[in-house]
């Protein structure tokens, strides 16, 4: 009787570790030789743009995207508030969508 279920999958193999450690390590050696080529190093700001349509995003989507950990941050707070602290709702019910600034 053949137990396949219960075999290493062939990406947790050694093989497959060695294989992906290597290239980890030959991206990093890249990286460090050529320097990385996602860094900005002028002093000129750069409007933010937005990848697929190639068109500067507005500031104010830009001010929003940083203050995501902190909007983040605020609404589980307030989750916990809610849920564990008050148990005014379930912690079951659904969590609603919530408009962020």
């Amino acid at each position: 009787m053949d137990h396949t279920e219960c075999h290493l999958q062939h990406s947790l193999s050694a093989t497959c570790s060695h294989s992906f450690n290597h290239n980890v390590e030959m991206l990093l050696d890249y990286v460090l030789e050529r320097q990385n080529p996602y860094t900005v190093t002028i002093r000129v700001p750069v409007p933010l743009q937005n990848l697929l349509t190639k068109l500067a995003v507005d500031n104010e989507v830009v001010l929003r995207l940083l203050k995501c950990i902190e909007n983040g941050e605020r609404v589980y707070r307030a989750y916990m508030q809610e849920r564990i602290v008050e148990k005014a709702k379930k912690i079951s019910s659904t969590i609603l969508k919530r408009k962020l600034p």
